[in-house]
């Protein structure tokens, strides 16, 4: 049996997912039938989302520190359903070792505008050790871009990554040194960990051109 490469995800602040080759296509699917629409907020960092995303979501909701958005009640609210399954089997058991783990929240969006290098463990709680990423791109050329780029950060034990009141993004004269772009085609997923100040990462605008669909996935320890 495969397990989740927790070598390479200790070592490099992630690691690819291998398998769920049956979930991965019906979510892909699914996220076929969801109805995209622009994203109003010019600030936001996205182009398109889910329809029921600006219906549910205010403003100053969308613009908090926790901006992920968890939309419940909605036609897609048993992907949650499908995740709490994937993290809970035995593939990811040296991952989580024993601990009881479900999905926190789920975001859907369509593009990115990019942003810069940054650590996500100043704006989700503790207990909220890992993110999944999973791209559905079926149309992607290189000049599209929209790559997710991992690094490692000479951090300053001076600074505090948890201190939501500093820049969320490290400023450019940070030390930053880049290791892995993973592209984001279709059924590309990854797992990586939240509070690790030194693995940092990023992503590169995507064309507009470009149908980026992605499913950042959230989790908690209960």
């Amino acid at each position: 049996m495969n397990y989740f490469d927790i070598n390479h995800f200790y070592k490099h602040g992630f690691a690819l997912v291998e398998e769920f080759e049956t979930e991965k296509k019906y979510i892909h699917q699914e996220m076929k039938n969801i109805n995209w629409v622009e994203n109003i907020y010019l600030d936001g960092d996205v182009y398109k989302v889910p329809d029921w995303v600006l219906a549910n979501v205010t403003a100053e909701e969308y613009h908090s520190h926790y901006d992920y958005k968890l939309v419940e009640n909605t036609p897609n609210n048993q992907f949650n359903d499908i995740f709490n399954k994937m993290i809970k089997d035995s593939y990811f058991s040296r991952l989580t070792r024993g601990q009881n783990v479900e999905v926190a929240e789920v975001d859907f969006y369509c593009g990115t505008s990019g942003l810069d290098w940054h650590f996500d463990g100043a704006k989700v709680p503790l207990d909220w050790p890992w993110f999944m990423m999973l791209y559905f791109n079926d149309d992607w050329e290189e000049w599209h871009k929209g790559q997710i780029e991992f690094g490692t950060l000479e951090w300053d034990l001076d600074v505090n990554p948890y201190d939501v009141n500093q820049s969320f993004t490290y400023s450019a004269n940070a030390k930053i040194n880049q290791t892995h772009s993973i592209l984001p085609l279709t059924n590309t997923c990854l797992v990586g960990m939240n509070h690790n100040p030194r693995f940092v990462h990023r992503t590169v605008r995507s064309h507009i051109a470009s149908d980026r669909y992605t499913l950042l996935i959230l989790f908690k320890v209960i």
